[in-house]
């Protein structure tokens, strides 16, 4: 399904839907002073535009514990730089990138991540 993203049917980027800003945060792998690794997260790109949609929401139990999803869709503008294995921070609210989907109706206007919302401890599932 394509989305409009501009006035009048065009697909041209519209300003107003970018409405958010968001920071793009990368994992970094160091060592530590006695030679283990250590995993620290980065900012990869500051203050970027974004569209942050909330698309599903789900409850269930695992391992005896209620756990809550939530599957939101951030949008943002076109860049090559992006890979899955980033995250997003909006405000106080991290998110796991799941999928990168680029938009090749619009001409790579937009790219659409796929994130989860990060559990209260910090760790992905699976």
């Amino acid at each position: 399904m394509s989305v409009l993203l501009g006035p009048k049917g065009s697909y041209t980027v519209q300003a107003g839907r970018f409405r958010h800003r968001v920071t793009l945060q990368a994992k970094t792998v160091g060592r530590d002073s006695t030679g283990g690794l250590t995993e620290s997260w980065t900012n990869f790109a500051k203050n970027v535009p974004a569209a942050i949609d909330a698309v599903t929401g789900r409850e269930g139990l695992n391992a005896q514990q209620v756990t809550s999803t939530v599957t939101t869709e951030i949008s943002i503008r076109w860049r090559p730089d992006v890979e899955p294995t980033m995250r997003v921070l909006h405000r106080s609210v991290i998110y796991n990138i799941e999928g990168v989907i680029p938009d090749n109706q619009t001409g790579r206007k937009t790219i659409t991540l796929l994130c989860v919302q990060r559990n209260a401890d910090g760790f992905r599932d699976g």
